[in-house]
């Protein structure tokens, strides 16, 4: 159930956001702690401020919070490390072409890494902010829902050519 896929899912997701962020700035096979920290401590800073940012934003949902920093921290990853491949090559203009040519698979790489972050801060944002809540409303009635009013107009049929479509008409105001 829902339940238990959270309790394992996060976890694991949380892990693999920080692996994209650590991963690309890895040096293959001499990943010695300085290094490794100087590479990342300018995208950790920046994840940390996005944290900070969504708490002054109003954000109080910790794991939402947790989310964003770890995703920011993937998506700061990568372009400060294509910023520093630039960097080497002296700012020129042909630098940024240059850095993408010489190994496109890489940042084919890091452009899926950066896709799959702000997916889960997407994903966490919508499940972790969202208002659920359940009303049982006759046709004409309404009912408040976090300052919202919600108004059931009555049913709905709706015939289509393989099927009968039943909903409902919901007109919502603010209250």
């Amino acid at each position: 159930g829902t339940p238990y896929f959270n309790r394992v899912t996060i976890p694991v997701a949380l892990l693999l956001l920080l692996g994209m962020g650590i991963g690309p700035v890895t040096p293959y096979r001499s990943a010695r702690p300085d290094v490794v920290w100087h590479r990342m401590a300018t995208s950790v800073v920046i994840a940390l401020a996005a944290g900070a940012i969504a708490v002054l934003a109003g954000i109080e949902s910790v794991p939402v919070v947790i989310v964003v920093v770890a995703g920011s921290f993937a998506v700061a990853s990568a372009f400060h490390e294509f910023v520093r491949q630039v960097g080497k090559l002296d700012g020129k203009a042909t630098a940024v072409t240059r850095v993408l040519r010489r190994d496109p698979g890489y940042w084919g790489g890091q452009i899926a890494h950066i896709g799959i972050a702000l997916l889960a801060i997407g994903i966490a944002a919508s499940s972790g902010l969202a208002i659920r809540d359940q009303v049982r409303i006759a046709a004409g009635d309404s009912a408040l829902v976090d300052g919202y009013c919600l108004v059931y107009e009555g049913p709905s049929t709706r015939l289509e050519p393989n099927r009968r479509v039943d909903g409902a008409v919901l007109s919502l105001r603010e209250a």
